[in-house]
Protein backbone atom coordinates (compact mmCIF):
# COMPACT_ATOMS: atom_id res chain seq x y z
CA UNK A 1 0.00 0.00 0.00
CA UNK A 2 1.18 3.33 -0.87
CA UNK A 3 0.32 6.90 0.68
CA UNK A 4 -1.57 7.61 -2.61
CA UNK A 5 -4.42 5.10 -1.61
CA UNK A 6 -5.28 7.58 1.35
CA UNK A 7 -6.29 10.56 -0.68
CA UNK A 8 -4.78 13.27 2.81
CA UNK A 9 -2.50 15.85 2.25
CA UNK A 10 -2.23 16.03 5.83
CA UNK A 11 1.32 14.97 6.92
CA UNK A 12 0.65 13.99 10.55
CA UNK A 13 -1.78 11.19 8.30
CA UNK A 14 0.84 10.39 6.30
CA UNK A 15 3.51 10.05 8.87
CA UNK A 16 1.27 7.94 11.68
CA UNK A 17 0.07 5.44 8.42
CA UNK A 18 3.86 4.78 7.54
CA UNK A 19 4.54 4.10 11.09
CA UNK A 20 2.00 1.56 11.39
CA UNK A 21 3.29 0.05 7.87
CA UNK A 22 6.62 -0.17 9.79
CA UNK A 23 5.27 -1.92 12.82
CA UNK A 24 3.20 -4.59 11.20
CA UNK A 25 6.63 -5.60 9.16
CA UNK A 26 9.01 -5.64 12.04
CA UNK A 27 6.39 -7.74 13.76
CA UNK A 28 6.07 -9.68 10.75
CA UNK A 29 10.03 -9.65 10.59
CA UNK A 30 9.91 -11.43 13.78
CA UNK A 31 7.22 -14.17 13.31
CA UNK A 32 9.65 -15.20 10.60
CA UNK A 33 12.44 -15.23 12.44
CA UNK A 34 10.73 -17.27 15.10
CA UNK A 35 9.43 -19.71 12.74
CA UNK A 36 13.28 -19.81 11.22
CA UNK A 37 14.63 -21.00 14.44
CA UNK A 38 11.73 -23.38 15.51
CA UNK A 39 12.62 -24.89 12.09
CA UNK A 40 16.25 -25.40 12.82
CA UNK A 41 15.89 -26.68 15.96
CA UNK A 42 13.50 -29.43 14.32
CA UNK A 43 16.02 -30.38 11.17
CA UNK A 44 18.22 -30.57 14.04
CA UNK A 45 16.63 -33.01 15.93
CA UNK A 46 15.93 -35.08 12.87
CA UNK A 47 19.03 -34.72 11.77
CA UNK A 48 20.50 -36.16 15.13
CA UNK A 49 17.71 -39.15 14.90
CA UNK A 50 18.79 -39.81 11.15
CA UNK A 51 22.42 -39.82 11.49
CA UNK A 52 21.92 -42.59 14.78
CA UNK A 53 20.04 -44.64 12.62
CA UNK A 54 22.52 -44.07 9.53
CA UNK A 55 25.36 -44.40 11.80
CA UNK A 56 26.92 -41.41 10.71
CA UNK A 57 28.64 -39.33 12.89
CA UNK A 58 28.99 -36.19 10.58
CA UNK A 59 25.02 -35.98 10.53
CA UNK A 60 24.45 -35.57 13.92
CA UNK A 61 26.73 -32.99 14.56
CA UNK A 62 25.41 -31.11 11.62
CA UNK A 63 22.27 -31.80 13.44
CA UNK A 64 23.62 -30.80 16.89
CA UNK A 65 24.95 -27.42 15.27
CA UNK A 66 21.63 -26.23 13.70
CA UNK A 67 19.66 -27.31 16.77
CA UNK A 68 22.05 -25.43 18.87
CA UNK A 69 21.93 -22.23 16.24
CA UNK A 70 17.96 -22.75 16.67
CA UNK A 71 18.31 -22.15 20.49
CA UNK A 72 20.59 -19.58 20.34
CA UNK A 73 18.75 -17.68 18.48
CA UNK A 74 15.30 -18.40 19.68
CA UNK A 75 17.25 -17.22 23.36
CA UNK A 76 18.56 -14.49 21.85
CA UNK A 77 15.44 -13.18 19.85
CA UNK A 78 13.48 -13.86 23.21
CA UNK A 79 15.95 -10.88 25.19
CA UNK A 80 15.28 -8.24 22.75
Amino acid sequence: MSNETYKTHDPRVRRLFSCCLEICYISDMNKRRLIYFILAILFGAFMVVYGGIDDSPGGQLLGLVAAIIGIIGLVRSKRH
